[in-house]
């Protein structure tokens, strides 16, 4: 808005005012002076506190009172030069290295080689390197995945299973038996083709069926 205003000492200033600019031109001492008025505000960012993921960041603001400057005896700038504060940045994801899940139950990869008194059967266990899974470049689990171990089995006393003075017992698969010896009852594979005779105690190649009459 303009503005006239007419002074004591007969001198007439002219002003022209924008109520949201602190800078006014106006009579001091018979010379036009200029308070000062703020500049727009300029940024600066400092790097984020971290390498991945969330972190902070410092932003300082500055604004100069040049916008005009003060002149002839005007009044300087009111308020901050310089303004500070804290914000959220985010950088690339963070790698997340993988973890072992657990170990599954054991399972048989192998029949016990004793009907009774003990014998020994392999077994197998493994896990997944899924706990957490590997993301984002991180690194895979270290170790194994499967774990093998040979273990006891059928410890139970043979009883009278290797006292009827045969010193063989069938097995339920035809191409196996079991031999005692020392109280105790392994298994034995027959030949390829052949197939256990608990009649003769020996591996015979099996009777062909006769044809059928047609």
């Amino acid at each position: 808005m303009k503005l006239f205003i007419l002074l004591a000492l007969g001198v007439v200033c002219f002003a022209e005012s924008e109520i949201e600019d602190s800078s006014v031109a106006k009579a001091c001492d018979g010379v036009t002076c200029t308070d000062g008025g703020w500049s727009e505000w300029t940024r600066r960012v400092r790097r984020c506190s971290v390498q991945c993921g969330t972190g902070s960041q410092l932003v300082i603001e500055r604004r100069q009172c040049n916008n005009p400057p003060p002149s002839n005896g005007g009044k300087k700038c009111k308020g901050i030069r310089v303004r500070r504060y804290t914000r959220s940045c985010t950088r690339n994801k963070c790698p997340v290295d993988g973890g072992w899940s657990d170990w599954s139950e054991w399972e048989d990869t192998s029949d016990c080689d004793a009907l009774c008194a003990g014998g020994e059967k392999s077994q197998t266990r493994d896990r997944s390197c899924t706990n957490p899974p590997p993301k984002f470049g991180g690194n895979d689990c270290d170790g194994p995945a499967t774990d093998d171990r040979v273990t006891e089995c059928n410890t139970f006393s043979c009883d009278d299973l290797c006292l009827d003075g045969t010193g063989y017992i069938p097995h339920r698969n035809p191409g196996l038996f079991w031999q005692c010896s020392n109280g105790a009852a392994y298994k034995f594979y027959c030949p390829s083709g052949t197939v256990w005779n608990q009649g003769s105690f020996r591996c015979d190649y099996p009777e062909e069926e006769p044809a059928k009459a047609q």
